[in-house]
C-alpha cells in the first residue's frame, strides 16, 4: 500500500504536450537538485493501459533501480554458491 501523502503533484502548461511535459520535469529537477524528492514517476495519461497499471509499474521499475546494489550482491552470491556446488562435484 502506497501512502498518498508522500507524493507531490507538479502541474504546468505547455503550447502543446511536449512543452507542457518539459515545464512539469524542469520542476521535478529543481526539486531533486533541492533535495526536496529522492525519486520521481508519472502517471501516464496518454497511454493505450489505465494509468493505475502505469504506476505500478513504474513503482516497480523504481524500486528495482534503488535496491540495484541489493540485487547485485544477491546475484553474484547466487552464482558463487552455484560455481561452488559444481566444483565440488568433480
Amino acid at each position: 500500500m502506497i501512502n498518498k501523502d508522500n507524493f507531490k503533484k507538479y502541474e504546468a502548461l505547455g503550447e502543446n504536450i511536449i512543452d507542457a511535459s518539459n515545464n512539469v520535469w524542469n520542476k521535478v529537477y529543481e526539486d531533486i537538485d533541492n533535495i526536496f524528492i529522492k525519486r520521481s514517476f508519472t502517471e501516464d495519461y496518454e497511454c493505450s493501459f489505465h494509468s493505475n497499471q502505469t504506476n505500478l509499474v513504474m513503482i516497480i521499475y523504481i524500486y528495482f533501480i534503488n535496491n540495484l546494489f541489493i540485487f547485485m550482491l544477491l546475484t553474484f552470491f547466487l552464482f558463487y554458491v552455484i560455481f561452488l556446488s559444481m566444483s565440488m562435484r568433480e
